[in-house]
């Protein structure tokens, strides 16, 4: 149980430290913006582009998976819904074994 409750942790902490930042990245802007809403890309082990390189050794180590999607507005909870004003379009991150541990970013889709 321990065990499981620390791997949690390390994929909050590494989603919420270097993960989203992907959200910046040219590379996975293009993706995002020219996918389908819902449509969710991995970064884990296998797939690092645009990740720090302490990031990338965090999730090597600890295999750790995330997936990240365009998502429309209407689909997020209410306190995230404003991420998506001013045409800005939310990308949400989220774990892949604890679909509680999620985050998400508003982004600008004039600046790729």
């Amino acid at each position: 149980m321990a065990r499981k409750r620390l791997k949690k942790k390390l994929h909050k902490f590494w989603l919420d430290c270097g993960v989203i930042d992907v959200s910046q990245v040219s590379y996975w802007r293009k993706i995002l913006f020219h996918a389908e809403y819902n449509e969710a890309f991995p970064i884990d082990k296998d797939h690092l582009e645009g990740l720090c390189p302490i990031a990338s050794k965090a999730i090597q180590k600890h295999d750790l998976r995330y997936l990240v999607a365009k998502v429309p507005s209407e689909s997020v909870e209410p306190c995230v819904r404003d991420l998506g004003e001013d045409g800005l379009i939310i990308f949400k991150f989220w774990a892949v074994r604890y679909p509680t541990v999620k985050n998400y970013s508003g982004n600008n889709p004039d600046v790729i």
